[in-house]
């Protein structure tokens, strides 16, 4: 992944759709190919194309709901806007 592929440009549905692609692509297909469950939100999603599909519509940190420790990035996202008021 190079630091091009982390770039959003609004718009440009093949820019944006490099990491997913590349990174996602890698997780389901490679990483966590027999255990998808101990990563992915199985419940949300069933195939690459859906995690794919619900990052890509999904902005900020929200993309990440693909992933099943859901908890995490929701605090995160939390604590991060509690001080932006």
């Amino acid at each position: 992944v190079s630091d091009d592929d982390l770039v959003y440009k609004q718009g440009d549905d093949k820019q944006n759709s490099r990491f997913p692609e590349k990174v996602l692509k890698y997780l389901w297909d490679d990483a966590f190919k027999f255990t998808k469950e101990d990563i992915f939100d199985l419940d949300k999603v069933k195939s690459l194309e859906d995690v794919i599909e619900l990052f890509l519509e999904k902005q900020g940190d929200e993309r990440f709901l693909v992933f099943i420790n859901i908890h995490f990035w929701e605090q995160s996202f939390a604590h991060k806007h509690q001080f932006s008021t």
